[in-house]
């Protein structure tokens, strides 16, 4: 009988797989209600657009000295810049009310801009682009959304 050798020490060339995530390390996906990735970044950077739109609505309206009513004050400045910069944060949190907040924030640039109609229809028409935008972003992410998942129907229904 002739002696069999050990088989030969065998290198992959490929690294090894990455251990499983332990505790604390668990994988993430979307929760119900929350915007897949590309969809998330779509609503983050459509709102972080829209902010630095009313930057440039801002500083044009002084340029041409026709402020409109929230640029006459410091106080009332932050009106139009508010709930848009809420939507922008909520949108790259990835929060499960994202799509809610902006929608929010589209009212109120819409509100800012039938107030400012009548003193300052210039800006009130680019306030109303900016709210625009900021809708069919949102409107569109919303379609992103992971879905609620969906209870099987007991037999006999």
């Amino acid at each position: 009988m002739v002696p069999i050798p050990p088989p030969p020490d065998f290198e992959s060339p490929h690294p090894p797989p990455p251990p499983p995530p332990g505790p604390g390390q668990a994988m993430t996906y979307p929760k119900p209600g929350e915007l897949t990735l590309g969809w998330r970044w779509v609503l983050a950077l459509g709102w972080v657009g829209v902010v630095v739109g009313l930057i440039g609505v801002a500083d044009a309206a002084r340029v041409i000295h026709k402020p409109p009513f929230w640029l006459d004050s410091g106080v009332l400045i932050a009106v139009p810049f508010a709930l848009p910069l809420c939507a922008t944060v909520a949108a790259f949190m990835n929060h499960r009310y994202a799509t809610w907040i902006a929608g929010a924030a589209v009212l109120s640039l819409a509100v800012v801009a039938v107030i400012d109609a009548g003193d300052t229809p210039g800006v009130a028409a680019a306030l109303g682009v900016l709210a625009l935008v900021g809708l069919l972003t949102t409107v569109a992410s919303r379609a992103g959304r992971m879905p609620r998942p969906v209870s099987p129907r007991p037999a006999g229904f």
